[in-house]
């Protein structure tokens, strides 16, 4: 709460310019953060810092590749070694997706950007249950799926603009 706060007044304040070093400032790496930026545009969000445009329809994807780094690309989020019960020794994602709604945004819009970040979630879940169950995520067990929800948990930081 108290995060989510300091980075509404900060938007209020200072504007998207500075987001990235205050995000930093409070220990975040700016690598691990994905923004999406919606606004009253109904086709396309602002996706990350550089303001690029993505098409709504594409977001799903762009987000589970971002979640997931396999390779260890350096310009996706860092990756962590964790022991998850059921699972064992694994790479975790430190990954991030914050979520800028404009008041002008329409509420349609909203809904189908956040439907795309669920999507994601469960494309990047999916992906991991078959990797270490060798299964579809819905087949697994509810121990099997508890793990792979720790393994790749839903973080998302919603401000309103």
């Amino acid at each position: 709460m108290k995060n989510r706060l300091f980075l509404m007044l900060l938007l209020a304040f200072t504007g998207f310019e500075c987001l990235a070093s205050s995000l930093e400032s409070e220990g975040l790496d700016i690598r691990n953060v994905l923004r999406l930026h919606v606004t009253e545009d109904t086709n396309f969000v602002y996706f990350n810092f550089d303001k690029s445009k993505i098409s709504i329809d594409d977001l799903a994807i762009t987000l589970k590749e971002f979640i997931i780094n396999e390779k260890f690309d350096t310009l996706k989020p860092e990756l962590e070694l964790v022991n998850i019960e059921n699972i064992g020794n694994c790479y975790q994602s430190k990954y991030l997706i914050l979520l800028l709604v404009d008041r002008n945004a329409k509420y349609k819009t909203f809904t189908l950007v956040q439907n795309q970040i669920f999507k994601a979630i469960n494309l990047a879940r999916n992906e991991m249950a078959i990797k270490h169950f060798e299964k579809k995520y819905e087949e697994l067990n509810d121990v099997e799926k508890k793990a792979i929800e720790k393994l790749v948990p839903l973080k998302i930081k919603m401000i309103d603009n």
